[in-house]
């Protein structure tokens, strides 16, 4: 038995939580304005998460932070021999 989505409706609008087989709450969406929204938002993750890699987004963020040194470093060494 797979997960589930459940909607509800709150002050600032709607907003759904998946739910594991268990029925804890595995991950949380933004508010959004209007049902039809949030409906979207659960299509979309249907659509996109089936099969999705996971990430350590730390280590990526250190990734880009070493591949903008370099390129400023390339950069600055290109304006320097002008």
């Amino acid at each position: 038995m797979p997960g589930k989505f459940a909607m509800k409706k709150s002050g600032k609008g709607f907003h759904w939580n998946l739910l594991a087989v268990n029925g804890r709450v595995i991950a949380t969406s933004e508010h959004y304005e209007t049902r039809r929204a949030a409906l979207a938002g659960i299509a979309s993750v249907q659509k996109n998460a089936p099969g999705a890699s996971t990430v350590d987004a730390e280590e990526q963020l250190a990734t880009k932070k070493v591949a903008k040194r370099t390129t400023r470093k390339a950069t600055a060494k290109q304006n320097s021999k002008k």
